[in-house]
């Protein structure tokens, strides 16, 4: 059996044992500090991507209000050109194609020869074409009268909707034609009545002279 005794002196005992717990507590310490020092910076790391993460949030909750906004504006815009649209629709003036037929029948009925519409063709246009001024010119220059370039002046107003009635018909005579026109413009349904053309008519058939007419009239748009 072995026996170890120290025979050190009690004060360098003791700063030995004092050397060797501190040694220990400071290691304790150290590996406390650390601990620490991970758990406060993981606890930022947390806070900072909780930070993000509001900012985030808020961000899309604000692009998410202005978004409902936008569309509510869109909405009330959308709203109000339909309502224009309508307005619109109903401000426009109905042309009457049944009173214009009438005229066209009652107005052959008033020549002294033969005379049928064989086809009636009706368009609508707005344009903005030239103004009274260089339309009278430019009449002057072909040789149109100052009546008719007037007239055709008016109805090329980019304030008014233009229809236009074109008909072609077959007649015995160019007299029973011109009567046909006359009483077109007689009858105060058109704005403008103009006799196109008229030729033989080159197939066999009952009439002698094919014609084309083109009736004008003007609704001035609201």
């Amino acid at each position: 059996m072995n026996h170890a005794l120290n025979l050190l002196p009690f004060d360098v005992r003791q700063k030995h044992l004092l050397r060797v717990l501190t040694t220990r507590w400071l290691r304790v310490g150290v590996v406390l500090l650390v601990t620490c020092a991970g758990l406060i910076t993981l606890r930022e790391n947390d806070y900072r991507k909780l930070a993000r993460r509001n900012a985030a949030n808020a961000a899309s909750a604000m692009a998410v209000r202005t978004l409902v906004q936008n569309v509510s504006e869109s909405g009330a815009r959308v709203n109000a050109l339909t309502n224009d649209l309508n307005h619109y629709h109903h401000s426009q003036p109905t042309p009457d194609p049944l009173r214009w037929i009438r005229a066209v029948h009652f107005a052959s009925s008033k020549t002294d020869a033969s005379l049928v519409v064989v086809s009636m063709r009706i368009t609508h246009s707005r344009q903005c074409l030239p103004s009274e001024t260089s339309r009278i010119c430019t009449a002057a220059v072909s040789g149109e009268s100052f009546l008719q370039a007037h007239t055709q002046s008016c109805l090329d107003d980019p304030g008014w909707i233009r229809s236009t009635v074109e008909l072609i018909g077959h007649a015995d005579t160019d007299i029973s034609t011109t009567q046909f026109v006359s009483a077109l413009r007689d009858s105060g349904v058109f704005d403008l009545v103009q006799l196109r053309s008229t030729a033989p008519v080159t197939e066999d058939s009952a009439f002698q002279r094919e014609f084309v007419v083109e009736c004008t009239r003007r609704e001035r748009s609201s």
